[in-house]
């Protein structure tokens, strides 16, 4: 080869450093530069697996909140309904309660005139009575003796009580 103007021992030095340089290259640079690409590299795929995963969370706990939000607007009407059929039954119930109090006390008035009417009557009669016995007394004075005048006044009394049980 050396009629290509070659050397062959230097050749052979030059592939011995190649190779050389070669495995140094690969074990010091080449293989740990691939092994931070490859470390870097997964970490960016667990950063986006973690990405996904708080995405997935994230839209979970959203329809989580939608649900409990729905929910508690739910129970809010429920309870607003119930409250307010309460407040009618109690309504009802109050008006039902001044309606009976209403009514005992329009009886007891009742009552009342009733007796007062029957009082007032009962004296009425007393006082036309009590009238019918002295004009009856003034008439006999004048003209009947007193026989007469107690069988007048006998048969006023008598029509008297006959009108008394008719009423």
């Amino acid at each position: 080869m050396e009629s290509f103007g070659i050397d062959l021992k230097f050749l052979l030095a030059q592939i011995l450093n190649f190779g050389i340089l070669v495995f140094v290259l690969n074990k010091l640079l080449y293989k740990p530069l691939l092994k931070m690409l490859e470390d870097r590299r997964k970490k960016i795929a667990e950063g986006l697996s973690d990405a996904d995963k708080v995405k997935a969370a994230l839209a979970n706990i959203e329809k989580e909140r939608e649900d409990l939000l729905k929910s508690t607007r739910r129970e809010g009407f429920k309870i607003l309904e119930d409250s307010r059929t309460m407040a009618e039954k109690e309504r009802e119930q109050i008006l039902s309660q001044a309606q009976d109090e209403a009514r005992v006390a329009l009886e007891r008035t009742r009552k009342k005139l009733a007796e007062e009417e029957n009082q007032v009557v009962e004296k009425a009669k007393e006082r036309i009575a009590q009238l019918a016995v002295a004009m009856t007394e003034k008439l006999l004075k004048d003209t009947a003796d007193q026989t007469a005048q107690h069988n007048l006044i006998a048969k006023d009394i008598e029509r008297l009580e006959k009108y008394e049980q008719q009423k």
